[in-house]
């Protein structure tokens, strides 16, 4: 499955609005929607700032146990 229908099926399961995600993320609505529909990408950035809010979503979006986003955080260097 894409990481696009991944990420909207996680927020269905936990009744998330991509406007909520995009607001506590600092995502442009558009983006974050474009990404959502397959039609554009998003940062890298955005994902760092995704995984420190809800690593869950990004373990889930990846297909990765929630472990690697949670014991393995990303670092700026």
């Amino acid at each position: 499955m894409p990481l696009a229908k991944r990420m909207r099926r996680y927020m269905q399961i936990k009744n998330l609005s991509a406007q909520e995600v995009a607001e506590k993320c600092g995502i442009p609505l558009s983006e974050l929607q474009n990404f959502l529909d397959g039609i554009g990408a998003i940062d890298s950035m955005h994902f760092e700032t995704l995984n420190s809010i809800w690593p869950e979503l990004v373990a889930y979006t990846f297909n990765v146990d929630a472990s690697v986003c949670t014991d393995f955080p990303i670092t700026k260097h």
